[in-house]
């Protein structure tokens, strides 16, 4: 999985070498098509608030919070499914990455000495009895 944020550069595709945000004011789609067709592509946070939709979708569900004005609640019903599309993907992909980080963080984490040198010193004494083990221990050859 690669994040990629506002100010990020392309290394893939036919805007390789390119700025996200660039990319997105020339060719929004094309973002729009990452979210949905590369596995790994995944957005930071900050960089799926700048999506226009989720500007506008936010900006007019604040407005009609506030204000109570029909004309913002008609325009989040259009924005609606575009945004909800945009979330579920944006949503998916960051718990995809939060979960491949924390086996990550497992792996690394655990202590493999202690059982390696546990394991080994009761399979050589037969026994898991601290008087016999140090007896082993003491007369390997």
């Amino acid at each position: 999985m690669k994040i990629y944020g506002w100010n990020d550069k392309f290394d893939f595709g036919k805007y390789k070498g390119l700025i996200l945000k660039d990319v997105y004011e020339t060719s929004p789609n094309y973002i729009h098509w990452c979210l949905s067709k590369v596995e790994w592509f995944c957005l930071t946070e900050d960089a799926f608030e700048n999506l226009s939709i989720v500007k506008q979708y936010t900006e007019a569900s604040g407005r009609f919070a506030i204000l109570g004005n029909s004309i913002y609640k008609k325009r989040m019903d259009e924005l609606q499914p575009f945004f909800d599309l945009l979330l579920q993907q944006h949503t998916e992909k960051t718990e995809k990455l939060h979960s491949q980080n924390s086996r990550s963080q497992d792996f690394f984490n655990y202590d493999y000495r202690e059982e390696s040198y546990d394991n080994w010193l009761e399979e050589a004494a037969g026994t898991d009895d601290p008087e016999t083990m140090n007896d082993v221990y003491w007369n390997l050859d």
